[in-house]
């Protein structure tokens, strides 16, 4: 009895002191009821109500000033207390820098706790950062495991995490199959990104039956549901390629515009091939080259800067600009994309934009074939018949061409028909030198397609 006699009183001084903070300091009855309401709840013990008060003290939000230290002591009562969300919350705040240094360290026991605690995001958030080797040292595995975790816990994005890294045979065996299931569970969960994997397996048949139609009815759901990138613009690729669905190029420039006003920078790239050559929409080169520059500054390599190169290099839609064309192959080039690092090539081959360095040129058609740029691997091919910035070294050259010629390369065939038509490398064949010169011609140039506007050498 005497205990819940002190209790009481407790009770009644913090119900007297929030009425008199109500009534004279903010004369206000709305605001004497909250400020009651809030120190009676989080007074008794609540955990929500805990938390509330913290994300109040947090935002500075009215009648609080930002107290971060108040906030996170707070936090921290609920997060010990058994609230995983408030775990979580503050392993957010250290990880990310939140009105606090980063400290891994603490995130990581935090999510930690949240994990423990049923929190998916929690578990997700920590499996983040072992897939990522954040603060942490990386490990696939136990990514997997606290992916797995959080999926059975209903977090449905990480069962696409989680179909990912099946996918990929990262943390575990490939397993195409358990990927399409983990993608599924996800999109019927309402993921869009696990319906836009799931789309992609369809679309390319990986662990299921090709099927365009079901890969454009997924990509729709994608999209609806706010999948900008796997969602709107591979849709709006199959729309313009006429995939699964009847080609309506109208359509993909709907799908592309909203992708790319979206933030999304391959929906910008696609926007501007459409605008580039009138597919779809009015031709207008400068438009195209407002989109590509705004696909490259957001990180699309490809239909970004390498496209935007080639504008500048020929002068369509702008000024031309030799030396801007270079920058631009070299962004694309140190990222990845085999396009820009075949263009930068060419340049090099020719000295336009830069001093001439064939040496040069053969180290980027290597990197550009390598990464699967055909014509790259034809260019690469004339320099070693040719001896151009590499030692003479025609049976390399014959490999080459046959390469990008079987790949669907007609510079590629071409090339090769020529070595056959003068015994290059080959036993000298005029029926197959006609052959190939008739499959290139018929496949046409890729170099158009690259839009650089110049080829390497292929006579000799």
């Amino acid at each position: 009895i005497a205990a819940w006699v002190r209790f009481g009183f407790r009770r009644i001084w913090v119900i007297a002191g929030s009425l008199f903070l109500g009534i004279f300091a903010v004369p206000s009855f709305a605001v004497c009821c909250l400020t009651f309401f809030i120190f009676f709840r989080a007074y008794s013990g609540n955990l929500e109500q805990c938390r509330n008060m913290a994300e109040l003290y947090r935002n500075g939000e009215f009648p609080f000033m930002r107290d971060t230290a108040r906030s996170d002591n707070l936090y921290r009562r609920a997060c010990d207390g058994g609230d995983s969300l408030s775990c979580m919350t503050l392993g957010d705040a250290f990880q990310q820098g939140q009105n606090h240094e980063k400290n891994y360290a603490q995130a990581e026991i935090l999510y930690t706790k949240a994990c423990d605690g049923g929190d998916e995001h929690g578990c997700g958030n920590l499996g983040g950062m072992y897939e990522h080797g954040t603060g942490v040292a990386k490990d696939d595995s136990r990514a997997v495991a606290l992916y797995n975790k959080g999926c059975d816990a209903g977090g449905f994005f990480l069962c696409d995490y989680l179909g990912a890294m099946y996918e990929n045979g990262s943390g575990v065996a490939r397993d195409y199959s358990r990927a399409v299931t983990l993608f599924t569970k996800a999109c019927d969960g309402g993921d869009g990104h696990g319906c836009s994997n799931l789309g992609v397996m369809y679309e390319h048949g990986t662990g299921v039956a090709k099927d365009d139609s079901r890969a454009v009815t997924l990509y729709s759901k994608a999209c609806d549901e706010g999948e900008l990138f796997f969602g709107c613009s591979y849709l709006g690729a199959l729309y313009a390629n006429g995939t699964g669905v009847a080609r309506d190029y109208s359509r993909a420039v709907v799908l592309f515009t909203k992708a790319c006003d979206g933030g999304d920078a391959s929906g910008c790239g696609n926007l501007g091939l459409m605008y580039e050559h009138g597919t779809g929409v009015a031709k207008d080169d400068s438009r195209a080259v407002t989109l590509y520059s705004k696909a490259c500054d957001e990180g699309e390599l490809f239909f970004g800067c390498s496209y935007l190169g080639a504008l500048y290099a020929n002068g369509t839609g702008v000024a031309r600009d030799y030396s801007r064309a270079v920058v631009l192959f070299t962004k694309a080039c140190d990222g990845g994309d085999a396009s820009g690092c075949g263009n930068l090539g060419l340049m090099y081959e020719h000295g336009t934009g830069v001093a001439k360095d064939d040496s040069r040129a053969v180290t980027l058609y290597s990197k550009a074939c390598d990464g699967g740029e055909l014509l790259g691997c034809s260019c690469l091919g004339a320099m070693y018949v040719n001896g151009f910035g590499v030692a003479k070294d025609v049976s390399r050259a014959v490999t080459l061409c046959s390469k990008a010629c079987d790949g669907g390369d007609g510079h590629g065939c071409s090339n090769l028909g020529l070595l056959y038509r003068d015994g290059i490398g080959v036993s000298k064949d005029t029926a197959e030198a006609q052959r190939l010169l008739r499959k290139g011609c018929s496949m046409g140039n890729r170099s158009e397609e690259r839009r650089v506007g110049k080829e390497c050498r292929s006579r000799w």
